[in-house]
This record gives C-alpha cells, sequence and structure tokens, in this order.
C-alpha cells in the first residue's frame, strides 16, 4: 500500500503553524494509508479566525477585515461555511492533501462555526472605538494632541469609512467662500475647533453646538457634510422628547455624533432634554436594551449638533448656569438672493472633501492647545451674549421676578396684573413667553423664594375684593411698559 506523506507546511506561515499547533493541537487525524480521515475544527477554526482577523458579536454575528476597503464587513455564517469548504477545496488540489476535499460536509463544517464563535467572540466589538477614522486611503490616528495617517489595518477595529481620501495639501475654497463665510462671519474659527474635534469624534469642552437662524443659510448643508465626513455608523437621530423612554439611550450605544436637523421652538423642552447636559458630559448611564437583561453602562460625552430657524429655549429647572456650561450658539444669515444650489454638500464632499479634512483637522490643532491653555474654548463677547440670552429667554420668569419686582410694604400686585407685564416683558426683549398657567405657577414659587411672600387670595381691586395676588410687592418699570 502507497503512503502519501501529508504535512501542514504550506497552509499557511510556520508562526501560525506553530502557534495553533500550541493553541489546538494537529490539524488532522490521518487513515493507515496516509490521507486525512477527520480533522480537528479547533484547529480550522483558529487557523480562518487568524487570516481573516474574524470577530464575532452576539447581538450582530460576524464581522470580516476586508483588506481592500480597510474596515470590517458583517459575514452571514453560510458565507463563512463556504468559505472554509472552498479553502478545503484549494489546499487538497493546490498541496495534494488527499481527503481533506471531502472533509466539506454539513456537520464538519458546523462544527468549525461553533468554535469560531467562541474563538472569535468579542462582546461590543465596535463601541468606544476612539481616536481612529478610516478614509479611502488609510486611516487617521489621533493620540494625545498628534495627528498620524496610516495604512489599513485589522488592528484598528473601524466598520465604516469616509468617502473622501486623504491629501494633505488639498484646500477648500468653496466651502470658505459660498457657505460658511457667508453663514457664519464671525463664527468660522469658532466653527472650525469646535467641528474639527467633532470630526475626530472627541468633545472635551463638553458643549453641544446649536445652530440657529435663517432658513435658507446652509445649515443643513453643513451638517449633511459633517455627517458625510464622519461617517454615518458614527450618528444617531436625538429625539428629546424620548430620552427619559425606555431603550432611547441604547440606541447610542457605538455613536458619538447626536443630531436634531431643522427642530422646532420646544425641542430642548422637553424633560428629556434635561438629559443633553448629561449625555454632553462623562454621566454615566445604565440604558435597558431589547431582548437582554443586563444594562451595560453608556458614558459619553457626546457630540450634539443642532440646527433650528428659531430661538430655542430650554425647560428651567433653576440650572441656568449648567445650560451655559453645555452650549455653543452660532447666528446663521442666509443671504438674499443668492441662488439655490442642488445638493451643494454632495458637490463639496466629492470636490473638496480631502480640503475640508484639512481644515478641520487644523481647527483640532487649534482646539486642543486652546482647551490645554484655557479649560475650554475661548468665545467672543457676541458668543458669549448669545449663549446668555438662551439663559435669560429660557429662564424669562426669573429674570422678570428679578428686575421687575421689588419689596414695597404699602403696594401689592396682583395675578391680573403681573401676566400681562410678564407678557409685555418678554414682548420687549423678542422672547417667547411661556403660557400664563405656567407663568403664575412659576412665579409663586419664585416670590416666595426671592420675597418670602406667599400668595393671597382677597387683594382689592375697584371695589372687588377676593383677587388673588401678592401683598407688599411693587412692580417696576424696565422698560416693558408700553409709552
Amino acid at each position: 500500500m502507497k503512503i502519501v506523506k501529508i504535512s501542514t507546511e504550506g497552509i499557511a506561515p510556520q508562526p501560525t503553524l506553530d502557534r495553533l499547533k500550541r493553541l489546538y493541537g494537529a490539524a488532522w487525524t490521518l487513515t493507515e494509508r496516509g490521507s486525512v480521515g477527520s480533522i480537528n475544527p479547533r484547529w480550522w477554526a483558529g487557523l480562518f479566525h487568524l487570516e481573516n482577523a474574524a470577530i464575532y458579536c452576539q447581538r450582530e454575528g460576524f464581522f470580516l477585515f476586508d483588506d481592500l476597503e480597510g474596515i470590517y464587513v458583517p459575514a452571514s455564517e453560510d458565507s463563512i461555511r463556504e468559505r472554509i469548504a472552498k479553502r478545503f477545496l484549494v489546499l487538497a488540489r493546490d498541496l495534494g492533501i488527499e481527503g481533506l476535499e471531502k472533509q466539506a460536509k454539513v456537520a464538519v463544517l458546523g462544527a468549525i462555526l461553533l468554535y469560531l464563535r467562541g474563538i472569535a467572540e468579542v462582546r461590543d466589538p465596535f463601541d468606544g472605538i476612539k481616536g481612529v477614522l478610516a478614509l479611502e486611503n488609510g486611516v487617521l490616528c489621533f493620540n494625545q494632541g498628534r495627528i498620524r495617517f496610516e495604512p489599513f489595518s485589522s488592528k484598528f477595529r473601524v466598520r465604516d469609512r469616509t468617502p473622501v481620501h486623504y491629501d494633505p495639501k488639498a484646500t477648500c475654497p468653496r466651502f470658505l467662500e459660498e457657505l460658511l463665510a457667508p453663514m457664519l462671519s464671525n463664527d468660522v474659527d469658532l466653527a472650525q475647533r469646535h467641528l474639527g474635534l467633532i470630526f475626530i469624534g472627541q468633545n472635551p469642552m463638553q458643549r453641544m453646538g446649536i445652530f440657529e437662524g435663517d432658513s435658507a443659510s446652509g445649515k443643513t448643508t453643513l451638517v449633511n457634510i459633517m455627517v458625510a465626513l464622519r461617517g454615518d455608523g458614527h450618528c444617531c437621530q436625538l429625539r428629546t422628547e424620548h430620552l427619559d423612554k425606555q431603550f432611547e439611550l441604547e440606541s447610542f450605544r457605538g455613536r458619538d455624533l447626536l443630531l436634531g436637523v431643522d427642530v422646532g421652538a420646544r425641542f430642548l423642552n422637553s424633560i428629556g432634554a434635561q438629559t443633553l447636559k448629561g449625555l454632553c458630559s462623562t454621566d454615566l448611564y445604565h440604558p435597558e436594551a431589547k431582548n437582554r437583561t443586563d444594562r451595560r453602562p453608556l458614558r459619553g460625552p457626546f457630540n450634539v449638533l443642532i440646527t433650528t430657524n428659531c430661538k430655542l429655549t430650554y425647560d428651567s429647572q433653576g440650572d441656568g448656569a449648567a445650560w451655559a456650561r453645555r452650549v455653543l450658539i452660532y447666528e446663521c444669515r442666509g443671504v438674499a438672493g443668492r441662488k439655490k444650489i442642488t445638493d451643494f454638500d454632495r458637490i463639496l464632499v466629492r470636490e473638496e472633501g480631502p480640503g475640508i479634512v484639512n481644515w478641520l483637522l487644523e481647527g483640532v490643532d487649534m482646539a486642543q492647545r486652546e482647551i490645554e491653555a484655557h479649560g475650554d474654548l475661548v468665545l467672543t463677547d457676541e458668543q458669549l451674549e448669545r449663549i446668555n440670552q438662551l439663559v435669560m429667554r429660557s429662564e424669562a420668569a426669573e429674570a422678570f421676578v428679578q428686575k421687575c419686582l421689588e419689596l414695597d410694604p404699602d403696594d401689592d400686585v396682583t395675578s391680573d396684573e403681573l401676566t400681562p407685564a410678564f407678557f409685555a416683558f418678554c414682548s420687549a426683549r423678542g422672547w417667547s413667553p411661556s403660557s400664563e398657567q405656567t407663568f403664575l405657577a412659576k412665579a409663586a414659587i419664585l416670590i416666595g423664594e426671592r420675597f418670602g411672600r406667599p400668595r393671597a387670595k382677597d387683594l382689592e381691586r375697584n371695589g372687588k375684593r377676593s383677587l388673588r395676588g401678592w401683598r407688599g410687592l411693587r412692580l417696576i418699570d424696565d422698560g416693558w411698559r408700553s409709552t
């Protein structure tokens, strides 16, 4: 009987073969005549894992590293079985490994797949990957203020890619002159620093960006460009009305940019909107997830971009200072008569994407040096005043009680006098007041805290008694009275 000599030599590099033997034993057992009688499924699962940088996630299945794309791509179990079967066939023919081709049976391939799950399992493999961004021709790495450009590698655990290539000499004149300069005017410098940090997925100053102003100014175009450059997989829709609901926070896992595009005036007034302050910082959450009993930790800081045509207000809970620390507000202006360019965001990404990337990377460098020196981005007086105006109009009742009421033991004020005065106070400043019922309820608390005056029920006006109001207070004219 002729004995066939079979060896694993040539299947993989020798260091890989040595490692597989050390971890899993022999690749196969041989028959009396020297052909492959049966294989060791753990050995072949380990080989597939090493050759394809395979990852298994219980929630999402298998991912394999694609050398051409430079990212991890999902792979079905059926496709993996087929790849292993083809590998058996090729090795049997190229290396003359007799009997190996016959091992491509459903049961054998299924056993390899079962072992592969355990060998390649990684819990939440793409969560919390920071400082890495895949472009078309390589990977940008951000570490301790340094930016490097490296070739694709499975060590960078990313699964989406920005559709531009890296070119350190590229510029973006149309992006700057046709979009940003008309829209942001004196805020272009702030936008460069802020958006640069968003581009690399960082938020060290723990602030959210609010772009408010004219409807045709280009706000949505700018956000779409940032989404394209950061990558869809890093972004998630922000729904403040659901932030306090079950499962909503879990949808942010693995994302770093939350988006509220073209939102209405009440966007920050829901109870859930208070959670935004925590999401922008490092507050710890344990959200519920469907079909899971454990509640895994979730922690920011997330980046947040909001665009609106309105002057937003938040639901005041005496936390104006906290909101002031968490926002950056851009005033966006439209250009009268400017011709609309369809899909301008796509045109700019296609034609000037590498230049926009360079502009953002310059912003990263400026922002990091500024934060290191000052602990935050440095804002102009105009930019600080916008934040102050957000606080003031959101806490209009507090501002009104502080500015327009004073103690006077010989005077009093009724609720029917206080409410129109408050509405006039807001109107003089261009603020949208809360409802009468909401204002009076909040005013009663504020007056009690500031002046120690309880609400009376028996004030008198024009011979009519039993009116509600406050004794010992007087309205002050702070410019709200009509002349």
